[in-house]
């Protein structure tokens, strides 16, 4: 199984994964880690780590990006949370490329 893949699995199962200092995974709640989970884990443990690390440095450039962001917005958008932010900057998105799909036709 690829590491994505058991990713997927495991936070299927309601397992919150995340890279935890030493190059560790964090899992909890750990009630919910079968033995055959806990072994398909041991057993790609480096893709898993790799793919987390790709995570993390991910999450943290979108955080940065955002942060980048709320300095160029108005002051009633700055209280959006991030999710809602990105929702927006979604949409933003879509939109534009819908007109210029429309221009192009």
């Amino acid at each position: 199984m690829e590491a994505a893949a058991l990713l997927a699995k495991l936070r299927h199962h309601g397992l919150k994964i995340s890279l935890a200092a030493s190059d560790k995974v964090a899992i909890s709640p750990s009630t919910l880690l079968t033995p055959e989970l806990r072994q398909e884990i041991l057993a790609h443990k480096p893709e898993v780590l790799a793919l987390l690390s790709e995570e993390r440095e991910a999450t943290k450039e979108l955080r940065d990006a955002l942060v980048s962001l709320r300095a160029h917005l108005p002051p009633s958008m700055v209280a959006l949370n991030d999710e809602q932010l990105l929702a927006l900057a979604n949409w933003a998105i879509l939109s534009a490329l819908s007109k210029a799909l429309e221009r192009m036709q």
